[in-house]
């Protein structure tokens, strides 16, 4: 076996490549786990241990790699005798655990940091009563995962024998069981995400039990079917706090009582998805968030006839309960399907005085709308937002395809100007552009060469005639020297039918002006 010569800060990057990009905020141990008994794919195990077994050098990292996520405690416990209850992904552990096993053990459980419960171990009192006192068996867990099957033993164990690190819980249960689940949370437990099976009508002891175990609680994730207007009194009153994602189809009643605003004082960042427009706009009419920095709203659906006056009620709804000076983030998104009955009957674009309340949000560095309709812009419109939002980092206007070739598409090439000397922070712009007629040269030759920071522009199938490629490229690139990328797919173009794809001619065509842009940016 030759040696390897490796930096030794590059080690982990490697390792973390195979394993791939999860982000631990949406692990999800619920599905019942993998036959490996580790949360990784089988191919991904074996190169992971492949790379393991070649080089010493990788052997630590391979090591953490495989262990960091545990769908069950039984890999811990392999040297101790278990038979198979009839129950699937039972086990029973024959006898007591030594001190030898102990120390097996902790070889291998200090690397978890995600543990979940199944497969399940059925008498983990063996294993907790083992142990010594002030054992920290997982003193890097940072997550547990529980249902309503999991042994209460498995939650003591954790609690007891964890370290500081252990801060989430995740609960997958029939809504019933939950409060039981989540009943008596130690302090060092901040975050907590549920997901809740069964009619939103029984879901107020769920509400209850947060308010009267859980009020240390800095980031809540629930998915419930629905929520009433007291449930969200309730989620108000958690003390400090700063993080809301709530999903359900039903949130909150068509009808009001005529209450106080009710007020979450500490709350920075709230994601709401909800049925539709309407249940997305009730909770903001009615709520205030005078600390919020990240708003993300997203509806499944909304009606063809009321789209104008829900996405107006919408963004004046966000200026009403945010802060103005506080809101940095904001994206309001709908998913849309292309097979429904109403996607043709969908208005082609949304009038721009939809968007004029979002021009009062001074402080905004990232604002995306990603709805299956297109925005009237204009170059009035950008000279707006250009004035408004002096901070903007990333804007995305829904450049999708689907109406490229219609009268939407009204911003230019020269109204683009606005943002080039009025946001300096720009980095990211999605917009459809007017750009079927060429620049006349002397427009061109008028044009400064800037500096402006903009790495990724996205146009998706704005019109473009093949007498215009150079022109738009050489525009292009003194507007925006440093640029990256220029891209004219369609985001959602898996989405679509195949008649809205876009054109792979004009897609050609960007991919040509890109060129130009490079050969320009090369030359200077």
């Amino acid at each position: 076996m030759h040696k390897i010569f490796l930096i030794p800060e590059l080690v982990h990057p490697i390792v973390h490549f195979l394993t791939g990009d999860d982000s631990e905020e949406t692990r999800d141990f619920s599905d019942g786990g993998s036959d490996l008994l580790c949360d990784m794919h089988w191919t991904v195990y074996m190169n992971v241990t492949s790379l393991g077994l070649a080089s010493r050098v990788f052997r630590r990292a391979c090591l953490d790699a495989i262990w960091e996520r545990q769908t069950s405690l039984v890999p811990l416990l392999r040297s101790i005798p278990g038979l198979l209850k009839k129950e699937r992904y039972q086990f029973h552990l024959q006898r007591g655990i030594s001190q030898e096993d102990i120390v097996q053990i902790m070889t291998y459980s200090s690397r978890i940091r995600w543990l979940g419960d199944a497969p399940r171990i059925d008498n983990v009192s063996v294993l907790l009563d083992s142990l010594p006192p002030s054992t920290t068996l997982f003193p890097n867990l940072r997550y547990l995962s529980l249902s309503n099957r999991t042994n209460k033993d498995l939650q003591t164990l954790v609690t007891k024998s964890s370290g500081p690190a252990f801060t989430g819980l995740r609960v997958y249960s029939i809504i019933f069981h939950i409060p039981d689940l989540i009943r008596d949370l130690q302090p060092q437990i901040i975050f907590l995400s549920i997901q809740a099976l069964g009619h939103f009508s029984s879901s107020s002891n769920l509400w209850t039990a947060l308010l009267d175990s859980a009020r240390h609680l800095r980031r809540l994730d629930v998915c419930v079917a629905g929520m009433s207007w007291p449930e969200w009194q309730t989620a108000a009153q958690l003390p400090v706090l700063t993080m809301v994602d709530i999903q359900g189809h039903w949130i909150l009643p068509l009808s009001f009582p005529s209450v106080d605003i009710v007020t979450f004082t500490t709350l920075t960042t709230l994601k709401i998805t909800a049925f539709d427009l309407f249940r997305l706009v009730i909770p903001l009419q009615h709520s205030s968030f005078p600390a919020l920095q990240h708003l993300r709203c997203t509806s499944d659906a909304f009606g063809v006839e009321s789209v104008h006056s829900y996405l107006h009620l919408l963004t004046k709804a966000v200026i009403s309960s945010c802060s103005p000076t506080h809101l940095t983030e904001l994206y309001l998104g709908m998913p849309f399907d292309s097979h429904s009955s109403h996607y043709r009957q969908f208005p082609a674009t949304i009038p721009v005085d939809c968007l004029s309340p979002l021009l009062q949000l001074s402080r905004l560095r990232s604002l995306h709308i990603d709805f299956a309709i297109r925005w009237e812009l204009d170059d009035e419109c950008v000279l707006k937002m250009a004035r408004a939002w002096p901070d903007i980092a990333f804007l995305s206007l829904n450049p999708n395809k689907r109406w490229a070739e219609s009268e939407a598409n009204r911003v230019t090439l020269h109204g683009l100007l606005p943002l080039v000397t009025s946001c300096p922070y720009l980095e990211e712009l999605g917009i459809p552009l007017a750009v079927s007629q060429p620049i006349p040269l002397e427009q061109l030759i008028a044009v400064e060469q800037h500096a402006h920071p903009l790495r990724r522009l996205s146009v998706s199938g704005s019109p473009l005639p093949p007498s215009a490629i150079e022109t738009v490229g050489r525009y292009l690139a003194r507007l925006f020297p440093q640029i990256k990328s220029l891209s004219a797919q369609d985001p959602q173009k898996d989405y679509m039918p195949a008649e809205d794809v876009n054109d792979p001619v004009t897609v050609e065509h960007w991919k040509n002006v890109f060129e130009v842009v490079r050969s320009v940016r090369e030359a200077t």
